[in-house]
């Protein structure tokens, strides 16, 4: 089950959506002033990040959600 957007702080992921992470590698990565990240994994899902200078939160995650970043 693919969601295409997900918030994970409010959306419980399923089972199926966390094993597909199992064997994904990271395929791209961008960072945008210093605290948004993007990445891209070889499942072809992706996760939206932020940083605050020490940690960095997943903001979102899904097949589409980095999109952006890659294309700006």
């Amino acid at each position: 089950m693919r969601s295409g957007l997900r918030t994970a702080a409010r959306e419980p992921l399923t089972f199926a959506f966390r094993r597909s992470f199992d064997a994904a590698t990271v395929e791209d990565i961008v960072i945008r002033k210093g605290y948004l990240a993007a990445v891209t994994f070889s499942n072809g899902e992706g996760a939206e990040f932020m940083g605050d200078g020490g940690t960095w939160r997943v903001r979102r995650l899904g097949e589409d959600v980095p999109r952006k970043f890659f294309f700006e």
